[in-house]
């Protein structure tokens, strides 16, 4: 219950809906009290056994993830010795790289078992669809909208930006729509429809240009091709090309849609002079990057361009490759590299082990996988890692390709000495 906890109120950790989220961060306290719950139920056990042995007890074996996990936190202790500003480096070390860390490892320790995984998941779906839904209420009665280009309305939930809303739902709605998809149960699948519809209402009313071009159709591309294969490359290529079209009638009703092709619209030229100064501030460091939220500061004071004095606030380079260097150094780009890797032959590994035995676990590493081609996709315009929820995110996800395939292990084990001649 507390790993639920936390998972909800993560979601709500820069929401603007209410002073009290400011005052008071429900998810820290949340993940504190899960964290003693876990470390008490651990010496109990611990008390209660006969021979106390702290390895049989933990029982967990390391999987390079774990390993990769504890690195991008030590490193992140490492940058700052080169940070400017200490305490902005040590608040984003403890929010976005020791507390997803340790919760992670909660996950890791408790070892939960595939209906446990499930709950883990579903209260993401829940989370994300009450975001969406807010979001659409928030956009209706025009209690909390952001102004676009052209005096267009676009939807904020309880975030300060549209593009946050996008980058949020961009990684839950691939685990909904693997339920959607497979047989996991006929009210599991009605709510996941439900759930689905909402998010992507929301998602297109947030104009997110990132969420709608790059990180749902790769997410969904994923997902179709990791369900049925080659057999959906035509249906694949048949929704490309009416994607396509669809996006001149579209553009009439989402304006930013029109940017695609507007070289000398207003968010391409952000880009491109942000990746600029990005670039700059990488030549003059580019062993150790900046430091932990450093780039804000750094940006505005020296790096940014003449022709970009409008929009000086900016907190991140808007890419992941160079998110990851400017905060972490070259070093910071290698570990990101690695768990890619690691996580992608994980999921692989799972995916084989259960895509024709178990429907639920096979849902559970399909969505894992959409959510994380949402975070390299999107990741390329915008925010990847570095915000809270999504570091929480980002953290089921790869709890759930490690914890998987050793529950399947159990559960196998346990079906077949319950059988009938099995000994």
């Amino acid at each position: 219950m507390g790993i639920l906890q936390v998972i909800f109120w993560s979601a709500f950790f820069a929401s603007t809906i209410d002073p009290f989220f400011r005052v008071l961060s429900v998810v820290e306290v949340m993940l504190v009290v899960t964290f003693f719950a876990v470390l008490a139920r651990l010496l109990y056990d611990f008390a209660q056994r006969e021979e106390k042995s702290l390895s049989k007890l933990l029982a967990v074996r390391l999987h390079p993830l774990d390993w990769t996990m504890l690195a991008l936190m030590t490193l992140g202790m490492i940058s700052l010795l080169w940070s400017d500003l200490l305490p902005e480096a040590v608040r984003e070390l403890r929010v976005m790289l020791i507390e997803p860390s340790i919760f992670y490892f909660i996950i890791r320790l408790l070892k939960p078992d595939r209906r446990d995984l499930a709950f883990i998941v579903e209260t993401l779906i829940f989370t994300g669809f009450l975001l969406a839904a807010i979001g659409i209420y928030t956009f209706i009665t025009e209690t909390s909208v952001v102004i676009a280009e052209g005096g267009t309305r676009r939807l904020i939930s309880v975030y300060g930006s549209p593009n946050s809303v996008g980058l949020m739902l961009g990684r839950i709605l691939p685990f909904a729509f693997s339920y959607v998809l497979l047989p996991v149960g006929e009210w599991r699948r009605i709510l996941s429809a439900i759930a689905v519809i909402t998010m992507v209402m929301a998602v297109a009313l947030s104009q997110s240009v990132g969420a709608i071009l790059l990180g749902l159709p790769a997410a969904t591309v994923v997902i179709l091709l990791g369900w049925r294969g080659r057999r959906v490359i035509p249906l694949l290529g048949g929704m490309g090309v009416a994607g396509a079209i669809a996006l001149i009638p579209l553009s009439r009703f989402i304006p930013r849609l029109r940017q695609i092709t507007d070289f000398d619209s207003n968010t391409t030229v952000f880009r491109l002079n942000l990746w600029r100064s990005t670039s700059q501030m990488l030549q003059d460091h580019p062993l150790t990057g900046i430091g932990l939220d450093q780039f804000l500061y750094a940006y505005r004071s020296r790096y940014i361009l003449p022709e970009a004095w409008e929009d000086p606030d900016l907190s991140h380079p808007h890419n992941v490759l160079l998110d990851y260097w400017v905060r972490l150094g070259i070093m910071g780009v290698i570990l990101g590299i690695l768990m890619q890797w690691f996580f992608w032959k994980q999921a692989f590994y799972v995916y084989r082990m259960v895509r024709e035995t178990d429907p639920l676990c096979f849902a559970l590493v399909l969505g894992a996988m959409g959510a994380m081609a949402d975070f390299l996709a999107h990741g390329l315009v915008d925010m990847a890692y570095f915000s809270i929820n999504l570091s929480f995110v980002f953290a089921i996800m790869l709890a759930l390709v490690v914890q998987l395939p050793e529950n399947y292990a159990e559960n196998l084990t346990r079906e077949f000495r319950t059988k009938p001649g099995n000994h």
